[in-house]
């Protein structure tokens, strides 16, 4: 596939809008020349317009010498004439879609500046730049020009400029683009307080079950060593009627025990229920 196209001093061929003249193909073909030198020069001053050859004399002559050192024979140059002239594109121009650019001499005398001119137009697009002062030798006669406008036209095309980068931010400032949420005052001083709340209902839970436990019943030393012997039928009787009197000594002594002993637990609960008033109430004191 073809990008882009350039199409220099071309025609396509066949019948088109002007045919070289006889006259400009007889100085072609170098008719009457006496000498194949003369026929190269002659075909050579048809080829280049007058304001080159006056101008550019010696460049002229390097190019007639370097084509007489390649001189072709009279059948390969019979075959390339024969070639031109029955070249004939003038359907298939019109199939192409690259982009195209015509460039053509004024003064061009084997290819008329009309076929250049109808080329252009056939093409879908096309451009066609015609320069002065030149002939068939176009690209040697304008050669700045020529390059001029064929690297316009072959240059790819500007890349789009890119945004300059945005300006990283100082190093001693740090930026998150998602800023975690920051939790409020009221909600961090709601969880200090249910943690202190926890922290002293523990404490008091842990201060009313020491004050409600009941000491465990330890017996006497002497009541261990008597269960320690089995005892006599009489003794057994005497202990059972002084067990009696002891059992109702020991009733009394334990109820006024327990009436002692709730006395502490009340003051107890009381001590732990007043401090947990206090505490419940600085808790409710705070601020939120």
């Amino acid at each position: 596939m073809v990008g882009r196209l350039v199409l220099v001093c071309t025609s396509y061929g066949g019948r088109g809008p002007q045919p070289i003249s006889p006259q400009v193909l007889g100085r072609m073909f170098g008719l009457g020349s006496l000498s194949p030198e003369s026929a190269v020069r002659r075909g050579l001053e048809t080829a280049a317009s007058a304001a080159y050859r006056s101008g550019y004399s010696e460049e002229f002559e390097q190019i007639v010498r370097r084509h007489l050192a390649d001189l072709p024979s009279l059948s390969y140059f019979y075959q390339q004439a024969m070639a031109g002239a029955r070249f004939d594109a003038s359907r298939e121009v019109r199939n192409i879609t690259s982009p195209t650019l015509v460039i053509h001499g004024a003064d061009d005398c084997y290819v008329p500046v009309a076929n250049a001119r109808a080329l252009a137009k056939v093409i879908p697009g096309a451009k066609l730049h015609v320069l002065e002062r030149a002939a068939h030798l176009v690209f040697i006669e304008q050669a700045k020009e020529v390059n001029k406008h064929v690297l316009s036209f072959l240059q790819p095309r500007q890349p789009r400029r890119r945004q300059k980068a945005k300006e990283l931010p100082t190093p001693h400032k740090t930026v998150l683009l998602f800023e975690p949420r920051r939790r409020s005052q009221k909600k961090v001083l709601a969880e200090q307080k249910t943690k202190q709340l926890v922290e002293w209902i523990e404490e008091t839970k842990k201060e009313i079950t020491s004050s409600l436990r009941l000491p465990e019943p330890q017996r006497s030393p002497r009541a261990q060593r008597g269960s320690a012997k089995p005892k006599t039928a009489k003794l057994q009787k005497l202990s059972k009627e002084g067990g009696t009197q002891a059992g109702r000594r020991l009733s009394k002594a334990k109820e006024s025990f327990a009436n002692d002993k709730s006395t502490l637990w009340l003051r107890d609960a009381r001590k732990a229920a007043s401090a947990w008033e206090k505490r419940l109430r600085s808790w409710l004191s705070l601020s939120p």
